[in-house]
């Protein structure tokens, strides 16, 4: 299921990050990361990007880095022993309510719970970031209570 305008807002945003990373060379420090991917791709973005994934990897690698996709919506998740080798994990959106008791969703946040607590990155996209633990020091609150 695709998102109309704003699923072409992003991948433009993601072609327009490439380029702007090929014309400075920018070089990274390293690092591993996962997109924990808690929808199905869209076969536009698949066709034209080869997957969201793909999409986020283009707005956020750096060179030198190592990235991975679990497709969480499905029940792949790192194990425990993997999951303490990955730097930083990238929650996607979905068209799911991040509140549900869906089987994934239980895994899904116990795993973001478990990371957060030992300090790693974690950055949630809409859906995303209605999964990882309110009451963590590493979320802000605006004014207006919006988490971001």
């Amino acid at each position: 299921m695709g998102m109309g305008p704003l699923e072409n807002a992003v991948v433009d945003a993601a072609a327009e990050a490439v380029a702007a990373k090929a014309a400075v060379g920018g070089v990274g420090v390293g690092g591993s990361y996962a997109v924990l991917q808690c929808g199905e791709d869209s076969e536009y973005v698949r066709k034209a990007y080869g997957g969201y994934f793909e999409v986020f990897r283009a707005l956020l690698a750096e060179d030198g880095e190592r990235w991975r996709v679990y497709r969480a919506v499905r029940g792949e998740l790192p194990g425990e022993e993997e999951a303490a080798g990955i730097d930083g994990f990238v929650i996607s959106g979905s068209c799911s309510d991040a509140h549900a008791d869906d089987p994934w969703i239980v895994a899904l946040v116990d795993l973001i719970r478990r990371q957060n607590a030992a300090g790693k990155r974690i950055l949630g996209v809409c859906f995303g970031h209605q999964v990882p633990p309110p009451s963590s020091s590493s979320f802000a609150m605006d004014t207006k209570g919006v988490q971001v």
